[in-house]
């Protein structure tokens, strides 16, 4: 299946992705990415994954991967939950979208951006080999987003 197309929505991903998505799940019988209920909070973890990630200054070459969350992105917990937030001129993402645990994995979880395109998109904290959290990966284009040091 091949689909072509040149506009779309707020969503960078433009109009095609979307399209074929959805004609592919119908085909295969595949239901709809959702936010899991089942999949418990883990408070405990949380203060290893906030803080501050960033694409970085380097050039500018495709800004899709900028346009939904930004080159910047903070982590931190909001009114009892874990969220991302961007500098974006879009209100959803300014005042921060939750990140709601995907399964067993502390460091999966999944954001909900129906309200501004893209659906629901799965997001995974990376961590390096001394088991401290290096990166958020996002299912958006596949942008990682490698995180900054702290300022204290």
């Amino acid at each position: 299946m091949v689909t072509l197309g040149n506009t779309g929505s707020f969503d960078p991903r433009g109009a095609p992705v979307p399209a074929a998505e959805a004609l592919l799940r119908l085909l295969l019988d595949v239901p709809e990415e959702r936010i899991r209920a089942d999949a418990p909070q883990r408070p405990g973890t949380w203060g290893e994954l906030c803080g501050r990630y960033s694409l970085g200054a380097g050039p500018l070459l495709d800004p899709q991967p900028r346009m939904v969350l930004g080159s910047a992105v903070e982590v931190v917990v909001r009114r009892g939950r874990l969220t991302v937030r961007g500098r974006r001129p879009i209100p959803a993402v300014r005042r921060g979208l939750p990140l709601h645990p995907d399964g067993k994995d502390p460091d999966l979880f999944r954001v909900d951006l129906t309200e501004i395109g893209p659906g629901v998109v799965p997001v995974a904290f990376g961590r390096g080999p001394d088991g401290r959290v290096t990166a958020m990966h996002t299912g958006l284009l596949g942008t990682s987003y490698p995180r900054l040091r702290d300022r204290r």
